[in-house]
C-alpha cells in the first residue's frame, strides 16, 4: 500500500505509535480464525488492555494496512488481507519508526 505522507506524519508525531502498533500485532497474532469479527473483538481487547481510545490504538494501524487515515472498515480490510499481510504491514510500519 502506498502510504499518504500525512497519514504517515500523524503516525510519527504520537510517540506511542510503536506501542499502540506492537499492542495489536500481539492482539492479532493470538487469533484462530482471521476474520472481521475476531480481529475486532482483539482489537477492542487491546485498547482495553492498553487503557485507550480505539481511534487513538487504530489510526497508526490503518495508516500501516491501508496507507491511509480514513479507510473503510478497518476489520474488514485486515480480513481481506490475510493474515501474513496484515502482520507484515504493521511489522513494516514499527520498522519505519524505529529507523
Amino acid at each position: 500500500a502506498t502510504v499518504d505522507p500525512d497519514a504517515w506524519a500523524r503516525v510519527e508525531a504520537d510517540s506511542d505509535s510503536p506501542r499502540w502498533l506492537e499492542a495489536a500485532r500481539a492482539a492479532l497474532e493470538s487469533i484462530p480464525a482471521w476474520e472481521a469479527e475476531a480481529i475486532h473483538a482483539a482489537l477492542a481487547a487491546a485498547c482495553e488492555q492498553e487503557g485507550v481510545k480505539p481511534r487513538v490504538l487504530y489510526l497508526p494501524i490503518r495508516v500501516a494496512i491501508t496507507g491511509r487515515t480514513v479507510a473503510p472498515g478497518l476489520y474488514e480490510s485486515l480480513e481481506l488481507l490475510g493474515r501474513e499481510e496484515s502482520l507484515r504491514r504493521i511489522e513494516d510500519a514499527l520498522g519505519r519508526l524505529a529507523a
